[in-house]
This record gives C-alpha cells, sequence and structure tokens, in this order.
C-alpha cells in the first residue's frame, strides 16, 4: 500500500471521512468530508463494503434496488488474537502451532513468529457466534481463555504464561464494520448482483463485494477497481474507452499449477454405480 501511494505523489488524503456525494449539478460531482474538505470531480469511485453506503449522505439518493441490497448485506465478526511467548516452546515441540477448534473461542491459529525467530507468538482468530459471545467479556478474559485453550490443545503448560497479548475486534473498526467481507442475506445478491454494480449516474462502485471472482479477497478487489474504473473512463471517453463485461476479463492460465482435468478412476465410477443400487436398501420405507 506505500508503494501504491508513492506512485500517486501525494495524491492520497488521509483523515478524509467522506460525509456526502453530492451529483445534482450538471458539469460535476461534489465529495465533502467530515473535517470540512470538499473535492470536486467529473466521476467518483467508491471502493468500500456496501453496508457503508448508508453512512454516505448521497444526493439524489441512491437508487431502490442498489440501497436495498447494499442493505442486505452483514459484515463478518472477528476478533484478530496475538499471544506473544518468551519463546516458541511449541516448535520445540515438535508442533506447528496450528489449531482447529470449533468449540473456540479460538476457531484457527497459526505461528506468526517473525522469520527470524524474533517475538514468538500464536496468532488465533475467534470469529463468527464464539466472536460476538465474547466482545462482552474483558480482554483479560479472554487472553486467559485463549492461553487455556493452548495450553490444552497443545498440551503445553508453558502456554499460561504468555509474555504480551493484543487483540483487534474488527466489528469495532468504523471503516470496515467488521470482517473478513460483507455477506449477503439469502437470495438477496442472486436477486440483486448487477444492482449493486451498477453504476448511478457519475458514481461507480468498486470493493472487493462487486468482483465476479473471488470476491472478498484482494484478487476480486483489484478486479472491481478495474472493472470501475474502466466503465469510468468509457463514460468520459466512449470513444477511446469502452466500458468492461460485467464479469471481467477471463484470467490467465497459471504457468506455475497447471490446470489438469480431474477425470474419475475405473474404482471412482465403480462405486458410484454400487452407492446407486444400495441407496435405496437404506431409505426410510413409506
Amino acid at each position: 500500500s506505500d508503494g501504491l501511494a508513492a506512485r500517486l505523489q501525494g495524491r492520497v488524503r488521509l483523515s478524509h471521512a467522506v460525509a456526502a456525494v453530492d451529483q445534482r449539478r450538471a458539469d460535476r460531482v461534489e465529495v465533502s468530508c467530515r473535517n470540512g474538505a470538499s473535492f470536486t470531480a467529473s466521476r467518483v469511485v467508491l471502493a468500500l463494503a456496501p453496508p457503508l453506503y448508508q453512512r454516505i449522505a448521497f444526493q439524489p439518493a441512491l437508487p431502490g434496488p442498489k440501497a436495498r441490497v447494499a442493505a442486505d448485506f452483514t459484515m463478518g465478526c472477528i476478533v484478530k488474537t496475538y499471544t506473544y511467548y518468551a519463546r516458541p516452546w511449541w516448535r520445540e515441540a515438535g508442533l506447528s502451532g496450528q489449531v482447529f477448534a470449533p468449540d473456540g473461542p479460538v476457531l484457527y491459529s497459526m505461528d506468526d513468529t517473525k522469520p527470524d525467530g524474533a517475538f514468538p507468538c500464536l496468532m488465533g482468530f475467534v470469529l463468527a457466534d464464539h466472536a460476538k459471545a465474547w466482545a462482552a467479556r474483558t480482554p483479560a478474559d479472554r487472553r486467559a481463555a485463549i492461553a487455556a485453550q493452548y495450553a490444552r490443545l497443545l498440551q503445553s503448560e508453558e502456554a499460561l504464561r504468555p509474555l504480551h497479548y493484543e487483540e483487534r475486534d474488527w466489528a469495532l473498526e468504523e471503516f470496515s464494520g467488521g470482517c473478513y467481507v460483507a455477506s449477503p442475506a439469502i437470495g438477496a445478491f442472486a436477486a440483486a448482483a448487477e444492482a449493486l454494480r451498477a453504476p448511478f449516474d457519475r458514481i461507480f462502485f468498486a470493493g472487493t463485494e462487486t468482483a465476479t471472482a473471488w470476491a472478498g479477497y484482494m484478487d476480486g478487489a483489484v478486479q472491481a477497481g478495474e472493472r470501475a474504473a474502466l466503465e469510468a473512463l468509457a463514460s468520459l471517453h466512449p470513444e477511446r474507452y469502452s466500458a468492461p463485461l460485467a464479469s471481467g476479463p477471463p484470467e490467465s492460465p497459471s504457468q506455475e499449477v497447471v490446470a489438469r482435468p480431474a477425470v474419475p478412476t475405473l474404482f471412482e465410477r465403480a462405486l458410484a454405480k454400487v452407492f446407486d443400487l444400495v441407496a435405496p436398501l437404506f431409505s426410510p420405507r413409506r
């Protein structure tokens, strides 16, 4: 991100939270910030999670279908935790430090020790319902519960003696409202996906949730950003640019990981036939 900002030569403005976007004038779009700054442009690209649209005052208001589908999105609940130790005791025991525990509080952990061995650390994610339940507790409670979980699952009393603990509750972050991605209500996206991506006059919408491939990942964010930028350019210079397809350009095949067709073996095909023959014998009789 620092490298990208450097290429923009000072045009990135920090601490300029957008409060309103007004496109009622025919010749420009006005963007107003909470700190009193304002900017004008011929086109605007918004790259933020759909649940955050409601925090911006749009003039005129967003079209009904776009506003409704955006309101149907909810951000995920995640607390990211870092538990630091005097030494990487799990490595000394021949363990990876990875934990998968649906009972929580940490669902998944990994070794986050620096490459040179400094700052031995286990990073753990507290997710979904566990994150909601543990959010009502104190950081000290979470630290103790996570240390006890590591001690039980990695079978070491040393887990109970962390040097330091850090956490980040992404639900408390003002400019994301959660993590990792906004997810739509059942059926909402299938019914109105195009409304979410569609431009609104001179405003164009990016963000990983609007991607048609790898939504929720950086790959999806890049695809959505390129699509929105091309849409804006095509609206400014239709003689030079054409609006991209909604699905975006096809990905080039990887030269490192060669795709091969998955062909079932003779045994797998036979097993499927056996299942078809045997399954009715175990079906409930009516």
